[in-house]
């Protein structure tokens, strides 16, 4: 159910975050939009955190060798100039804090990040 709805919120609306940096030249047309974990999402203590989805296009996700799939170190975390900390660098700096986090949810925090999906879910809409 969480999963479900961390995928949804906000994408009305949402466009590709790597095509919104590139001149209209080199943008790439689309129908679909992905959401992306930039920290994989079987680490548990950013898994339903919000500052870890990025919106993507198929071809940005994960046609090709240099997408968010395939090349996530480069993208998100490389110790040069990467596109998430030249473009979201609070969100970057934020999630090289919680990427070695470990947590163990109990249920009851599980209700509050299902509430605060919900309540982001409402005022997106």
């Amino acid at each position: 159910m969480l999963d479900k709805l961390w995928k949804s919120v906000g994408k009305e609306g949402a466009v590709c975050a790597v095509c919104a940096t590139l001149p209209p030249n080199k943008r790439v047309s689309y129908s679909q939009l992905h959401s992306h974990h930039i920290i994989k999402r079987g680490h548990k203590a950013t898994r339903w955190d919000i500052r870890n989805r990025i919106w993507l296009c198929p071809t940005h996700h994960t046609l090709g060798k240099e997408t968010a799939e395939y090349n996530e170190f480069g993208w998100f975390f490389s110790e040069g100039n990467c596109w998430l900390k030249t473009y979201r660098g609070k969100d970057h700096k934020y999630l090289l804090s919680k990427k070695h986090e470990v947590k163990n949810w109990k249920f009851d925090e599980l209700l509050i990040i299902y509430e605060g999906l919900k309540e982001n879910d409402k005022t997106n809409k």
